[in-house]
């Protein structure tokens, strides 16, 4: 697929996903969450790839919907779900993607953005990045599952104290609540999330796999047990693997 809103590129075993709009802050566009939906699906199906990082080109991560792309249908998604929804087909590929995924949060993150960024497995932000939790100053709600991750993430109180205020927070406090696992110096961002990457990469990949599933299942079951069940199935079919008995 010949991208012109993102780059996509590989690098060994890690993917790595550029948004590339950087004169609008990489606002997303229906042609962008096409050109990201097939990128995600490659990676996904690449059997040398065992890791995705996705992050933005210039001073944003991603700024949201572009509110000059006119709504239409998208990847089977019906025209009755506004255009601000149109980032359901890579909220649906990320959660259902089975290798680690890192977000590297290279600048500015608002709307949209934000859960793309929260549904990435881990963050890590420039010293450069901010989170603008704008919903409510604009008269608007979180949306694209960012209610969902964030309070997960940073917990009740917080979610509700940034939800409200529409507060903007910069990248030492996104690292002290918890919605990032690491802050470094700009120029480092990169190198840092392939360095992460890579060593991700070396694990198993039938149990990253099913851990990855396991921890996303967490988030939803009620059910101790049932959540115990599922473990104990999983590991039976993690320990009759080779990988498992090759590292014994």
């Amino acid at each position: 697929m010949d991208y012109k809103n993102i780059i996509y590129e590989k690098d060994g075993a890690v993917a790595i996903l550029t948004l590339n709009r950087p004169d609008v802050l990489n606002a997303y566009n229906v042609a962008m969450v096409r050109e990201m939906a097939q990128a995600i699906d490659d990676a996904a199906v690449d059997g040398n790839i065992r890791a995705l990082i996705i992050t933005g080109a210039g001073r944003g991560f991603c700024s949201g919907v572009d509110n000059r792309d006119p709504a239409e249908p998208l990847l089977g998604v019906p025209a009755i779900i506004k255009y601000k929804w149109r980032l359901y087909p890579i909220i649906s590929r990320l959660w259902d993607f089975d290798k680690p995924v890192i977000c590297a949060i290279n600048g500015m993150t608002a709307g949209a953005g934000t859960a793309l960024a929260m549904i990435c497995d881990i963050r890590i932000a420039s010293d450069m990045s901010k989170f603008l939790m704008v919903w409510a100053k604009r008269g608007m709600v979180p949306d694209n599952g960012a209610s969902y991750f964030l309070v997960r993430l940073i917990g009740l109180s917080k979610a509700y104290e940034l939800t409200f205020s529409g507060d903007s927070i910069d990248a030492t406090e996104m690292e002290r609540i918890g919605l990032v696992s690491k802050v470094v110096p700009h120029n480092e961002l990169l190198s840092e999330a392939k360095n992460l990457a890579q060593h991700l990469s070396k694990g198993s990949p039938i149990a990253t796999q099913l851990s990855k599933r396991l921890i996303r299942n967490a988030t939803k079951e009620k059910d101790l047990f049932a959540q115990m069940e599922l473990e104990g199935n999983f590991q039976r079919i993690a320990t009759s693997t080779d990988e498992f008995k090759e590292g014994k």
